[in-house]
């Protein structure tokens, strides 16, 4: 069967000599369709058919109008869907007001023509129907109400947009001032399309009801209304054009990805998690890092060594502290005379570490102390170092998985949201996938979070490099990238981390879809990642542990950034936390979008650990929106019917 797009595009160059074969947003089209029953109506309307009967030749109208209501239906049933975010803004107060006054007029102005529909065919024999019809008479004189009508309402709203409020430019202020720290669960230019969706809908709707009410009169009464669905009609498309122009030229420059920053309150498991011992301070005797156990060098020698076992076995090092069974990195002498307080809590080593001196690394808190001193052997002195230990091990979470985790595309689901989880000490980036419509719209329905893979990094047949990547000092960077589909027949469907040129990269699994139809092509897809990133470093300097700072956002201006993951101060927490921590907050779009990419940024304040985090980029509605009416197609020139014309009697 051939493609109805196809048919339609040469249906339309047949009838008018110019093709509309260009994808447009589901609301403008609904408005071309009706624009071009609009001017099929006209003709019927206007045409002289001897003894045709008026209440006949309404029913006709109202009927095409009660059919045309199933195309409405794919529109949106929320007038205000997606307009949250600028809820607290001056003008959205009258907006709200205006398009709810709209809604209200519009379901009387529907129930009226249901009402007349049943009617006639009873053929006004029905005195109950006679009695419970709304007359729609009544209806038709609040729509063209000079006041309060339907054209009173598209003005004050088109005035409230541009005009003397104008609401375009104060939600631009509110963005760019306020945007990257709200919970929006919107991009901006998603922001902008969803109230563009509600002032065309809103606009649409308002001009049904006016054509009708004029088409009506038309056949019912002697008077100009053909000369005022004109006009009308004319000051329809010059705000239309107007409408999108505007849009259209805002949402190509504000920014369609979005991320959230920290919470008011950090809570483990809920909003952030974090890599484990990955490298971390560790106290350790010289002589114990010498193959001969001499004590003839010094801490600053073994700038990469290991522990051969505990010389002084007796000692209350020894019995009560943990050795660092891995590599021991970057000694370095502090003092010979220390008090230790090891820690309850299993990912760190030590709360506090005190020096004779009074320098402390990490926070002072109650504990038992242990005191440490470094010993004499003959006319040498075993000194006791500070070393970075790098120790693989059950309390070591340093994996980040590498399986693909793809959405659904068999029956059409698509990746609508992000969030890092940790499964069996293995990071995740766990998907949302949704059902995808036709015209960009998701099925909220449908929408869920895709359970992780549960597998363990000692399972038979897992390996790392291959399902898992195990970090390392050597192996440690992760690139800061975001990966955004160059073309809009692309839709993304999964993710997954490989390790590329020494760096953890994401990358984005995408697949090729028909916009007007929603439907996946399933066999077109591939992944994408940013092969130019990751080449600056995000410097982590003398960091305490991330909760611990002040509220941040995305707070670097580095291009092509990476972070090396690493530990924590010395001084601030003895080196004990690896970060940068993983924000596990679930980001996803609200209403749910189609997304063309995705990226992890890092955020944090100075002298603190930070936190990465995914980030999403919305689909690019801005390409869709038609800024110029195509008059050849809804032109009304005549009432001569055309020999292609359906006849609007059958």
């Amino acid at each position: 069967m051939a493609n109805p797009t196809i048919l339609l595009c040469i249906l339309s160059a047949v009838l008018t000599g110019k093709a509309m074969c260009g994808k447009y947003l589901l609301v403008d089209k609904v408005r071309l369709d009706f624009m071009k029953l609009e001017g099929k109506l006209w003709k019927y309307v206007l045409r002289d058919t001897p003894g045709r009967n008026k209440i006949d030749a309404q029913y006709q109208v109202i009927k095409r109008f009660r059919e045309f209501e199933e195309t409405m239906k794919m529109l949106p049933s929320d007038n205000l869907r997606g307009t949250e975010p600028i809820r607290n803004i001056h003008a959205y107060i009258f907006l709200f007001s205006d398009i709810k006054q709209t809604e209200n007029l519009y379901q009387k102005f529907r129930r009226a023509q249901e009402d007349r529909i049943k009617l006639y065919d009873s053929n006004f024999s029905d005195e109950k129907l006679v009695d419970e019809a709304v007359n729609l008479d009544d209806i038709i004189k609040d729509i063209l109400n000079t006041k309060t009508g339907a054209n009173v309402t598209v003005h004050k709203i088109y005035d409230l947009t541009f005009g003397s409020e104008n609401m375009a430019k104060e939600i631009l202020d509110l963005l760019m001032k306020e945007y990257p720290c709200q919970t929006y669960n919107q991009s901006p230019q998603q922001i902008y399309y969803n109230l563009y969706n509600a002032i065309a809908l809103n606009g649409l709707k308002c001009y049904m009801m006016i054509q009708f009410a004029y088409l009506n009169n038309r056949i019912l009464q002697p008077g100009n209304y053909t000369e005022l669905s004109q006009i009308t009609k004319k000051n329809f498309e010059r705000r239309v054009n107007e409408t999108t122009s505007v849009f259209k030229g805002i949402m190509e420059i504000v920014p369609s990805e979005f991320w959230q920053c920290d919470p008011k309150k950090h809570v483990k498991g809920k909003t952030y998690d974090e890599f484990t011992r990955l490298l971390q301070g560790h106290i350790q005797n010289e002589v114990d890092m010498s193959s001969g156990g001499t004590c003839r060098e010094t801490c600053a020698a073994y700038p990469s060594g290991t522990s051969y076992g505990c010389y002084d076995s007796e000692s209350k090092y020894c019995r009560e502290t943990e050795r660092c069974n891995g590599r021991l990195l970057k000694c370095q002498f502090i003092e010979s005379h220390m008090n230790i307080c090891p820690s309850e809590t299993g990912s760190r080593r030590y709360d506090y570490i005190e020096y004779q001196s009074g320098r402390t690394f990490g926070k002072k808190s109650n504990c038992w102390k242990k005191p440490i001193d470094s010993w004499w052997r003959w006319f040498v002195r075993c000194s006791y170092c500070f070393c970075i230990c790098d120790e693989q091990g059950s309390k070591s979470d340093r994996y980040i998985n590498l399986k693909p985790v793809m959405a659904d595309i068999e029956n059409n689901r698509v990746v609508t949201g992000l969030k890092f989880v940790k499964e069996n000490r293995i990071m995740h980036l766990q998907i949302q996938e949704g059902k995808l419509l036709p015209y960009g719209y998701i099925d909220n329905n449908t929408v869920r979070w895709v359970p992780v893979e549960e597998y363990k990094i000692t399972n038979d047949g897992v390996y790392n490099m291959k399902d898992y990547f195990t970090m390392t000092y050597e192996n440690r960077q992760m690139a800061m990238d975001d990966i955004e589909l160059s073309e809009n027949d692309l839709v993304m469907t999964g993710v997954r981390f490989q390790f590329i040129d020494n760096q953890i990269r994401l990358q984005i699994h995408a697949n090729k879809f028909d916009f007007e139809s929603g439907k996946i092509l399933v066999t077109e897809g591939n992944y994408s990642y940013n092969a130019a990133g990751g080449k600056n470093k995000i410097e982590i300097y003398k960091a305490d542990i991330p909760i611990n700072s002040p509220p941040s956002e995305m707070d670097y201006f580095t291009e092509d950034p990476y972070v090396e993951f690493t530990h924590t101060d010395m001084d601030l927490d003895a080196a004990q936390t690896t970060v940068p921590f993983v924000d596990i907050t679930p980001l996803t779009n609200y209403p749910q979008v189609p997304l063309r990419g995705a990226g992890v940024y890092y955020r944090g304040k100075g002298g603190y650990g930070g936190f990465i985090a995914p980030k999403l980029i919305t689909y690019d509605y801005s390409k869709l929106i038609l800024v110029q009416f195509p008059e050849e197609e809804i032109g009304q020139k005549d009432a001569t019917k055309s020999s292609l014309e359906i006849d609007i009697s059958k």
